[in-house]
């Protein structure tokens, strides 16, 4: 017997039989039933219900904190306090949100809320995994499975019920061809009968193409606005020395960005050379000139991981400087990864991209930089940035970039930007030229554009959010 007359069979003997009935008793897959019982319907043989229900299931991450959430961990973990640098900062995000811990100097205690919640002794997630299949609890708990999902700890589907199935007409084999063979062509067979028509509306099993990772996505989408704004791309390294990362940007050696607290220092090689003696000396005169101190030659040696892709601007500065033939305009902007000794939580990574960009030419002035960015975040499709003054080292006068999230409901800083100040267009060797600067984030735009709660939930290791994540609307 083919599948259709072994699921005749089984629904002959077992009338208002349903799908999931149907698929233990033939062996015969959901998927391919389904498509089979659409057929026999169309064919006028059986009949059926049809629903489409709501159905929840755990992903692997949701899995992996079925003995508690972090921040279910962390609120059974403190008797009295902890100190916030020995929690995870995932579980201080959510427990904070939750209402569960305040912070007080340094230190998590529990509120009156989370001595409750602890003595009641459940845990949510788990409660969920159980009870996935009640609609009423389901719908009980919508407000916190719909910040579960958004966590990516529990996947959303829509399963269609086929149910009270039962047979309406004898069932005889068809008269024409559903699945064309070599042999049906060598034979002919095809000559005397009719093909069955392609119904586009069956139901089918879920493919996931590949996909680019979001984030590598976004800065693709971000490189191509630039480059159609007349930007060329440029890169530098990673591995930096002090000296392109904070002191050519003119950022005293007793800033506080240079602790250890702030920056990754290598341990090997501790330190690197820098081979333009000249220049040394005049970024060490600008220092000297400007700051009134001691600049030393062994701390702007010091080997680390960037702590922003100024460094590559400042680079590429000293390139066009020295290189004769340049003619103004020049547009360049860089995307790079770069390190920093955060705390991570929603609006921080240790590990983040920046985009960096300049702009050297004559008769430039800070309205040009405005209205630069400002084209920017409009071909993103944000139209609601402000600007305010701010402070960096770098440049004279400076911005701050920043826009209102509704959905937080706060405001999100996206960048700096400004003019280069003199002293280090001197120092690099630009002369009667005017620099503007911006460096602005990604990873919290990407995170809005895909609604997500954290930066962090970017990178998390969960290949369902890979394949179920929206497209950029862009």
């Amino acid at each position: 017997m083919d599948q259709k007359e072994i699921v005749i069979s089984i629904i002959k003997s077992n009338p208002g039989i349903d799908i999931k009935k149907l698929n233990a008793l033939s062996g015969i897959s959901i998927n391919t039933l389904s498509s089979i019982l659409e057929r026999l319907k169309q064919e006028g043989y059986i009949e059926f219900n049809k629903a489409e229900r709501k159905r929840y299931y755990l992903t692997d991450e949701g899995r992996s904190y079925l003995d508690g959430l972090p921040e279910e961990k962390l609120v059974r973990s403190i008797d009295e306090f902890i100190e916030t640098k020995s929690a995870d900062p995932v579980a201080v995000q959510w427990a904070k949100r939750n209402g569960w811990i305040a912070i007080k100097d340094g230190k998590i205690f529990l509120t009156k809320i989370a001595e409750e919640y602890k003595r009641d002794g459940s845990y949510i997630l788990r409660d969920i995994l159980n009870r996935l299949d009640d609609e009423s609890f389901i719908k009980d708990k919508e407000e916190y499975i719909s910040i579960l999902k958004k966590r990516g700890l529990i996947r959303e589907t829509t399963e269609t019920e086929i149910s009270n199935i039962r047979v309406i007409k004898d069932y005889s084999k068809e008269s024409y061809i559903t699945s064309l063979t070599r042999e049906i062509i060598l034979n002919k067979e095809w000559l005397n009968k009719d093909f069955k028509r392609y119904d586009i509306d069956q139901e089918v099993e879920a493919v996931y193409p590949a996909r680019e990772h979001p984030v590598h996505e976004f800065i693709n989408i971000i490189k191509q606005i630039f480059l159609s704004m007349g930007f060329i791309e440029v890169n530098g390294p990673i591995v930096e020395t002090a000296f392109w990362n904070f002191d050519v940007l003119f950022e005293p050696q007793d800033h506080p960005a240079r602790e250890m607290q702030d920056t990754f220092y290598i341990k090997g090689p501790i330190s690197l050379s820098i081979d333009d003696v000249a220049l040394v000396e005049r970024v060490k005169s600008m220092h000297k000139k400007g700051w009134r101190y001691e600049w030393k030659e062994d701390m702007a040696k010091r080997a680390l991981l960037r702590t922003q892709a100024t460094a590559i601007s400042a680079r590429h500065l000293y390139k066009i400087a020295k290189d004769l033939s340049y003619s103004d305009p020049i547009k360049m902007f860089s995307v790079a990864r770069v390190f920093r000794n955060e705390n991570i939580d929603f609006n921080h990574l240790a590990e983040f991209h920046q985009i960096d960009g300049i702009i050297v030419g004559n008769d430039l002035n800070f309205a040009n930089l405005l209205y630069i960015l400002k084209s920017f975040y409009e071909n993103l499709g944000i139209k609601n940035i402000s600007f305010k003054p701010a402070y960096f080292p770098f440049v004279e006068p400076g911005l701050e970039i920043n826009y209102y999230n509704e959905r937080f409901n706060t405001t999100i800083e996206l960048g700096g930007a400004g003019i280069i100040r003199k002293e280090i267009c001197r120092a690099v060797g630009i002369k009667n030229k005017k620099v503007l600067a911006f460096g602005l984030s990604i990873e919290r735009l990407a995170r809005d554009f895909l609604n997500l709660d954290s930066i962090w939930q970017l990178y998390r290791n969960n290949i369902q959010f890979l394949r179920d994540r929206p497209f950029f609307d862009l």
